[in-house]
């Protein structure tokens, strides 16, 4: 299975960094993880777990 990272098209029209979208990228993809698993707190605030390093890479 191949996998990727959703770009939602709103990202193209911001003047911002490529690594800025990128970065958007990943971390939507660790909160839609994160839903998956249902790490919601009673307020609804879904948790993400992400390191620098894990970032970075």
């Amino acid at each position: 299975m191949i996998q990727y990272f959703q770009f939602p098209k709103f990202l193209l029209k911001l003047r911002i960094s490529q690594t800025a979208k990128y970065l958007y990228m990943i971390l939507y993809d660790r909160a839609r993880i994160s839903r998956m698993n249902s790490w919601i707190d009673k307020y609804g605030n879904v948790a993400i777990c992400a390191d620098r390093r894990s970032v970075m890479r």
